[in-house]
């Protein structure tokens, strides 16, 4: 199991042969990497500033296109971007200037978590110096902090009901019982949303003990769904 950055540097704290060396040098690190997070707050606050005087009319796309040239940005570009969400976030990044990372993707990153939180990982000190962009994407719930086995197949099928044939639904409805049938034997995981219920094109019944829509004519399985 994955230890917590907390705990990490606590181990590697106390594991440390020359602790008293390192933390000097972790001091003049920590300045040199607030001096950077800093000129990446002015920056983006500046950018910031830029997009309303343009908003304004101080400013038009001449003016934002030699601007951008001559700093080395796209107008329209990722990097531009970037800097101006940050820019919106100075405010609250300020306060933790001391503990952000020095990294402009990783600071975009952090814009994108809910205000609470943020609050909430910065108060729990999960947001450090040296958090990485894979760290904030897990702290954000965008991906899974679990290892997948290199077995495990996952993927998703999109289909128009109207681009199939009265022929090629009935072909798809045993594919779907197919599929129900390997759920319920636990060989694989399958799930249709709510809002698909009962439309992919079968006359049928819920029945709540099998989970699944029953034909009344034929008595078959014909669209298994979640459970309403």
């Amino acid at each position: 199991m994955k230890l917590s950055n907390q705990l990490q540097l606590q181990t590697y704290q106390t594991n440390c042969k020359n602790l008293t060396v390192v933390n000097e040098y972790i001091t003049y690190y920590q300045q040199y990497t607030r001096n950077t997070v800093e000129n990446i707050l002015k920056l983006s606050s500046l950018i910031v500033e830029m997009k309303e005087k343009e908003k304004s009319g101080q400013l038009d796309k001449t003016d934002m296109k030699y601007f951008c040239f001559s700093v080395g940005l796209k107008r329209d570009g990722s990097t531009f971007r970037k800097f101006e969400q940050i820019g919106k976030h100075s405010e609250t990044f300020w306060k933790y200037v001391d503990k952000l990372p020095d990294s402009y993707t990783v600071l975009y990153e952090i814009t994108t978590l809910d205000p609470d939180k943020f609050e909430e990982l910065m108060s729990n000190n999960q947001i450090t110096s040296y958090v990485t962009l894979k760290d904030i994407k897990e702290l954000g719930n965008k991906i899974s902090n679990v290892t997948k086995s290199k077995d495990e197949l996952n993927f998703n099928v999109r289909f128009n009901l109207k681009s199939f044939s009265n022929d090629e639904l009935k072909k798809f409805g045993t594919v779907i019982k197919y599929l129900y049938q390997m759920d319920q034997k636990n060989v694989l995981e399958f799930n249709v949303p709510k809002n698909l219920k009962g439309q992919l094109g079968f006359n049928s019944n819920w029945d709540k003990d099998k989970k699944c829509f029953i034909r009344d004519d034929e008595k078959k399985i014909v669209q298994p769904v979640v459970s309403p």
